[in-house]
This record gives C-alpha cells, sequence and structure tokens, in this order.
C-alpha cells in the first residue's frame, strides 16, 4: 500500500472527515502546534515520511516533543498509513 501512494496529499478540512492530512509538518498550530525539532526538519509527509514517523518519532526527528513511543511492527504500520490514505482522499 505505501508504494502506491501518489505523494503528498494536501486536502482541505471540509475532505477529511478526521482531521488527518499528509501535508507540511510545519503547518499545523494549536494544541498540536509541532516541536521545534518538527519546525525545523522541513518534512512534507508523504508515505514513506508518516511511516518512518509511526515507527519512532523521536528516532526520526531529535527533539520532538511527541512522547508516543513508537510501532515496530511494519506491517501494523503499513496499515496504519493505508488507512490515512483512504481517510484523507476526498470522495
Amino acid at each position: 500500500m505505501i508504494d502506491d501512494w501518489p505523494g503528498p496529499v494536501a486536502v482541505t478540512d471540509e475532505d477529511c472527515k478526521m482531521g488527518v492530512t499528509a501535508d507540511d509538518a510545519r503547518s499545523a498550530d494549536g494544541a498540536m502546534a509541532p516541536s521545534d525539532g518538527v519546525k525545523a526538519s522541513g518534512i512534507v509527509w508523504d508515505a514513506d515520511k508518516i511511516n518512518q514517523w509511526i515507527k519512532g518519532p523521536s528516532a526520526m526527528i531529535p527533539g520532538t516533543k511527541m512522547t508516543y513511543l513508537g510501532m515496530s511492527d511494519a506491517k501494523d504500520r503499513t496499515d496504519v498509513v493505508a488507512y490515512l490514505k483512504v481517510a484523507t482522499t476526498a470522495n
């Protein structure tokens, strides 16, 4: 599934019921504002980057304020990325 991802995806809140997007990592605000490490990374979310992030946020971007330890199972990560792809695709 990850290989089928068309690349960075930008959707509007209207398109995405869950508010999940694959966008510039520096673009969130409010309670979900990115850490300085994420801001400095320049990451634009795509399937591979999301997979790396889910695997281990602090291994991918040292200094992130994300307290999630990560998901080691590759199939589980692939399933999450596939879900995000569906959830962020306009109908």
